[in-house]
């Protein structure tokens, strides 16, 4: 394969070697190593090193002119070449000398420690992100509780030996509206509880009710074994049970021998993720925390590498180079920082995207004005550290 011709110069590789031609086919020189096309008299090759490829460049005769010891590289523009190294950003000219030269090995330790150490807060933090969202993930879940209820009649139409139970305890009451339930159960504090199903685990119990008391509304019969209530219950006929509400399940024996048993389902679920008094669910079917973690997450992490990339600038800019190199330097770092702010973008709008599909305006609103103050905070910051190194020149 063959590139095209700059600068006089193409390079074609065969049978894994380089080889540099000019315009007449000549061979001028081969290299071993990956070569890219000549710009402004100068090619990038590159060799490995453990697991990186460290970069440098060659002149059009094969004579190392800027060595092979950069980390990352662009092409030449106007004479300058934007490269990267131990993690530092830099500029390298033609012959070879880059602002490296210029700034002192105390300083470049200093970057490199606090680099280190902003890497370790980086990684302590994401940890946390995880194990907060983990958390929250179960909060949302919450926790299953199961109300049982059991009763068992001997022998057919006698009331002798009779015997019934339940986890939440359980009661008999007296003819002639004879039923069993359970203890009265009441909400603990912080807590709502929301019912999800039940099912006769054993024989046939008619009439399964809940008799629900609400410090609000007072006493109502919700009677969860007919057909109309089970439509009810998908609409939401049955309300959240808050603290300090209580309830009790029953069913009615009837005369018939045997055990007749139920198990009724909620979900127990911190108070503060109820949606609103009037709903009988929490909140939406769909939970929206792990699309704003992530958002937060990436948003977080483009604003790190924005806030480096201006002290990375403050320290290199206030460093004794000309006006010409400084003017590319500084272009270089703004079209950095407009990249970085293009990827922020993204994120948030598709946070605000998937957030519209799950029908949430109210937090689209929200991500859209984080979007906006991210945009100033960026802007304050851009201005800042290019005003302090202006000052300079």
């Amino acid at each position: 394969s063959a590139d095209s011709f700059t600068d006089g110069l193409a390079i074609v590789k065969k049978g894994g070697k380089y080889m540099v031609i000019d315009k007449s086919g000549k061979v001028v020189f081969t290299n071993s190593y990956d070569l890219s096309r000549f710009k402004e008299g100068l090619a990038r090759f590159s060799k490995p090193k453990s697991n990186d490829m460290l970069h440098g460049f060659i002149d059009g005769k094969g004579k190392e002119i800027i060595p092979c010891i950069y980390e990352t590289w662009n092409d030449f523009s106007e004479g300058l070449v934007a490269v990267s190294k131990d993690g530092i950003n830099g500029y390298v000219d033609k012959f070879g000398k880059s602002t490296f030269d210029v700034t002192s090995q105390e300083v470049l330790a200093q970057i490199r420690e606090k680099k280190r150490n902003e890497q370790i807060k980086r990684e302590e933090e994401e940890k946390r992100m995880a194990e907060e969202q983990r958390a929250e993930e179960e909060r949302r879940r919450g926790v299953e509780k199961i109300v049982s209820l059991s009763f068992t009649r001997p022998e057919q139409g006698w009331d002798r030996n009779l015997s019934y139970s339940g986890n939440y305890g359980a009661i008999m009451t007296d003819r002639p509206n004879q039923y069993v339930a359970t203890e009265y159960i009441q909400i603990p504090d912080g807590k709502v509880w929301i019912y999800e199903r039940f099912k006769r685990t054993e024989g046939d119990p008619d009439l399964v009710s809940l008799w629900y008391y609400s410090r609000e509304s007072g006493a109502l019969k919700n009677r969860l074994g007919s057909y109309d209530s089970e439509y009810r219950l998908k609409e939401g006929g049955l309300p959240i049970l808050r603290p300090g509400d209580g309830f009790r399940i029953s069913f009615v024996p009837f005369y018939n021998e045997g055990t007749k048993s139920i198990e009724v389902y909620f979900k127990e679920k911190d108070e503060d993720l109820a949606y609103n008094e009037e709903e009988s669910h929490i909140n939406h079917d769909v939970d929206i925390t792990p699309i704003l973690l992530k958002c937060q997450t990436e948003i977080t992490a483009i604003q790190r590498e924005i806030e480096d990339a201006c002290r990375t600038f403050a320290v290199l800019g206030s460093q004794d180079v000309d006006m010409y190199k400084y003017t590319q330097m500084k272009s270089t770092f703004l079209n950095g920082v407009s990249n970085l702010e293009r990827k922020a973008d993204r994120a948030f709008d598709k946070c605000a995207r998937e957030l519209k599909e799950a029908g949430y305006p109210d937090a689209v609103d929200k991500i859209n004005e984080e979007k906006r103050q991210f945009h100033s905070a960026i802007y304050s910051l851009t201005t800042r550290a290019t005003q302090q190194t202006d000052m300079s020149y």
